[in-house]
């Protein structure tokens, strides 16, 4: 029987130090890793116990947690921010 079939976890793949994990979507998103999103978008604008990351001039917003396989901060929010700039006397 494999660990699978036994509902057993495998141990998780210990980190090389060197790289960094692909991303899941192409623009970085939801199941990233804070590691990924962080190469794609730059560092996080807000402080460690802020318990919401900021990127991009607060236009990304990431919520993370640490997922139970990888035991890496996982995406499990992303809300994107748009402004919208009016005319004078387009109205």
């Amino acid at each position: 029987m494999t660990d699978t079939e036994s509902g057993e976890a495998s141990e998780p793949v210990k980190d090389q130090g060197t790289t960094i994990e692909p991303l899941i979507t192409k623009a970085g998103g939801l199941g990233d890793t804070k590691e990924a999103m962080e190469h794609l978008r730059g560092a996080d604008e807000n402080g460690q116990d802020a318990g919401i990351s900021s990127y991009q001039n607060n236009s990304f917003l990431a919520i993370y947690a640490e997922d139970d396989v990888t035991k890496k901060d996982t995406a499990l929010n992303v809300t994107l921010s748009f402004e919208a700039r009016i005319r004078q006397g387009a109205l």
